[in-house]
């Protein structure tokens, strides 16, 4: 591989990254949705980080159990997906904000 190649594919790969943040802050929708969903996910990943000191204090014997509960958060996961493939049309934002309610009920309980 020859320099040359190497300086235009690390120039090409800067530019792309610039038009894409640029297109993605000019389109209020898609930046909306990222910064709502980034925040819901970091939200959620501090109450993931619960589980295993969660687990520990439940069931200080069985120590399956946590990894049947990540299993079942993994298929309901593949299971959401088939089932948004398999809809013909649907709002996006009803669908994610939907998915975030039902996970601050799941965790609300």
């Amino acid at each position: 591989i020859s320099k040359e190649f190497v300086e235009k594919q690390k120039q090409s790969t800067w530019t792309a990254w610039v038009q894409g943040w640029g297109y993605v802050l000019s389109n209020r929708i898609i930046l909306s949705t990222m910064i709502f969903v980034t925040i819901a996910m970091a939200v959620l990943q501090l109450v993931d980080s619960q589980f295993p000191t969660l687990f520990k204090s439940l069931f200080p014997h069985d120590k399956s159990k946590m990894g049947y509960i990540i299993s079942i958060i993994g298929l309901g996961g593949i299971l959401g997906a088939l089932l948004t493939q398999k809809l013909k049309q649907f709002q996006y934002g009803w669908v994610v904000c939907g998915g975030m309610v039902l996970m601050g009920i799941g965790f609300g309980g």
